[in-house]
């Protein structure tokens, strides 16, 4: 359970965090805009990460975590391929920022914290850390 929570938490990460950075220039190229409002889509994220969290907690509590994990597959599809059709800067952030973001807090900290919490009797603080690693942003970062 520690391997999936560490995959699912590094690919959330990493898909969402990691790789915009790489893409901001490209981004900033084609919608003709400055790096700063092409960076902006991070900081969409994180705010709303931050308003769907705590009813994420709620919903961890009742429903399945599986379920809520492949939700955020689905949304993650979903808003990559509705942001390549974007002809607008602010339709790209809306996209990504709003989409991307439900979809990272289903599939990011809370529900991999949880999987590895409920998983585990002993030794819970261990397996939450090795979970934590975020090697897939490390490695990236690497370049």
């Amino acid at each position: 359970m520690v391997a999936i929570a560490f995959v699912t938490q590094n690919f959330a990460i990493g898909a969402t965090f990691g790789i915009y950075g790489v893409l901001v220039k490209s981004i900033a190229e084609e919608f003709d805009a400055p790096r700063s409002l092409a960076s902006m889509r991070i900081a969409v994220i994180i705010l709303f990460k931050g308003l769907c969290s705590p009813a994420l907690g709620i919903i961890l509590d009742c429903k399945s975590i599986k379920h809520i994990m492949l939700l955020k597959l689905i949304l993650m599809t979903i808003g990559y391929a509705i942001s390549s059709t974007n002809n607008s800067i602010f339709l790209f952030l809306i996209t990504f920022g709003l989409i991307m973001g439900l979809g990272s807090t289903l599939l990011g900290t809370l529900p991999s914290t949880s999987l590895a919490h409920n998983w585990f009797d002993d030794r819970r603080g261990m397996a939450i850390s090795l979970m934590s690693i975020p090697l897939v942003v490390a490695a990236r970062l690497h370049y």
